[in-house]
């Protein structure tokens, strides 16, 4: 009885290492085995993004991927692929904002793309004609790609990469207005237009003829809680009659007909 108490406390180790390494081997035969094999397909998916519209065109993409690596990925192995580099040509491209790459259990290679969210297009009449997303970032215009935005025309001076720490830039001014907007729900729902002319703002609503002289951009805040007051106080009762509706005068509306 001692003698197989003995053995059986000698086995139970010796099992468990057994079962180790067994374990270990067959990882190491999965991780070979992942290793040569073959991408069956690549599947391509842009995110969605709550409360936006933006489409994307994914056929550019897969033929951005076949220009920047030289070949399909269907048929390549595994261990041949480069995930950190193919994420990192996607991200080059001015519509995409991440990218997420990786291979399923059933060896399908997966791309998910997250799109730059625009915000504002600008067109000034003078060749200017792009977006800028939330970030501040230019985003060309392309027959494939899409969003509905607010739209900016008149008298916005060029894009520069440090537009956003310049002191004294128009196209600031513009920029943060937008984010205003973008803020706040009503007058999200109000604005479809935004003109800069002589420094000073007009916004022109999606419904009806008005014209709201915002002015410079400062005091913001206020300016919109006026406007958001004659709206509800005031054109109720006496029609959109108002061609311009002045808000550029401190602690006053003045609605012209």
């Amino acid at each position: 009885m001692k003698g197989n108490k003995h053995i059986r406390s000698w086995l139970k180790p010796a099992l468990g290492l057994s079962a180790l390494v067994v374990l270990i081997l067959l990882i190491l035969t999965a991780v070979g085995r992942r290793k040569n094999s073959q991408i069956r397909e690549m599947a391509i998916a842009v995110a969605e993004v709550k409360g936006e519209q933006a489409t994307m065109d994914v056929e550019s993409i897969r033929r951005l991927l076949q220009k920047s690596f030289g070949f399909g990925f269907a048929g390549k192995k595994v261990e041949e692929l480069d995930i950190h580099r193919i994420e990192a040509v996607l991200e080059q491209d001015p519509f995409v904002a991440d990218a997420e790459v990786w291979v399923d259990a059933r060896y399908v290679l997966h791309v998910l793309l997250h799109p730059r969210i625009p915000i504002l297009r600008i067109m000034d009449g003078k060749g200017q004609d792009y977006y800028l997303d939330a970030e501040g970032n230019r985003m060309p215009k392309s027959p494939k790609f899409w969003a509905r935005t607010l739209v900016a025309t008149g008298d916005i001076p060029p894009y520069v990469p440090d537009f956003k720490e310049r002191s004294a830039y128009a196209l600031k001014d513009l920029y943060l207005l937008s984010l205003d907007i973008l803020a706040d729900p009503y007058l999200l729902g109000l604005t479809e237009q935004i003109h800069l002319e002589n420094g000073e703002f007009v916004l022109y609503p999606k419904i009806g003829r008005q014209q709201i002289l915002l002015g410079k951009y400062e005091h913001i805040p206020s300016k919109f809680d006026r406007l958001k007051r004659f709206y509800r106080d005031v054109l109720p009762y006496r029609g959109f009659r108002y061609k311009t509706i002045d808000l550029r005068y401190r602690g006053q509306v003045v609605g012209k007909k």
